[in-house]
């Protein structure tokens, strides 16, 4: 996976950063080319091919987790993305359960996680169901606007244009299929660190053979980890309306 340097990314990051509140923003907006040019990267992704353990009948196919917008709506204690068995067990037709991924593509997304991240964390061992498909590129993107709006309120809106203009321009997002992220808390990299709501999506264009990496997190300022209790996070992301939100294409 190659970076492809950008500097509009780059402004768009530093903005958010810069809209600065009672929450601290800390985003990633990268883009990569899945075109694998050195020897290295081919062998590196015949090694991950022959390595991985399938969890699928058919070995070229791993099985993804639930989308986001099903965990959402899961009145579960238990996070249906991990339930997943080895054998596919519980896996019914037409069931979110049942997606699958073909291995190039889920070479693609630990590439693009590796890349990012650098020395920071390693992800070459992330099991297939901590990623899912999400059922539109609209989903995606209201989500991702409500949750910098409950955050940054009419300021974000004066930057939302421009967010997806520039990654539209980049990565012709009615062409993509978008996948989120969830990782267990040992790859998370900010497991030990207490987040207001964090997301991790990765767009995918198979035409364009690029991915464009859209990850952030809210921290808020000036507060104790330890004595900010997790039902904060719930109660803003219900007060969001993600519960009842009505994605509109237009």
């Amino acid at each position: 996976m190659k970076l492809m340097e950008n500097r509009i990314f780059e402004t768009i990051t530093s903005d958010l950063a810069a809209m600065e509140n009672e929450y601290r923003l800390e985003a990633r907006l990268e883009m990569y080319s899945c075109k694998t040019g050195t020897s290295d990267e081919r062998k590196a992704y015949k090694s991950f091919v022959s390595t991985s353990a399938s969890s699928t009948p058919n070995k070229a196919k791993e099985y993804l987790g639930p989308p986001d917008s099903l965990a959402l709506h899961s009145s579960t204690s238990t996070s249906p993305r991990h339930s997943v068995g080895g054998n596919g067990s519980q896996c019914e037709a037409n069931s979110p359960l049942c997606d699958t991924i073909n291995k190039k593509t889920f070479w693609y997304l630990v590439a693009t996680l590796n890349a990012s991240y650098g020395m920071d964390a390693d992800f070459s061992d992330v099991r297939s169901q901590m990623f899912s498909r999400e059922p539109s590129v609209e989903w995606v993107m209201d989500r991702i606007n409500t949750n910098f709006t409950t955050v940054l309120g009419a300021e974000y809106e004066k930057l939302r244009p421009f967010v997806w203009k520039a990654i539209d321009e980049q990565i012709t997002l009615r062409d993509c299929t978008v996948y989120s992220f969830s990782p267990d808390v040992s790859y998370d990299p900010y497991a030990n660190e207490h987040n207001l709501w964090k997301f991790w999506y990765l767009f995918y264009n198979p035409t364009l053979k690029r991915v464009c990496f859209f990850q952030c997190r809210a921290v808020k300022n000036g507060t104790d980890a330890l004595a900010w209790e997790d039902e904060d996070s719930f109660v803003m992301e219900e007060d969001a309306g993600y519960y009842s939100r009505t994605i509109s294409t237009a």
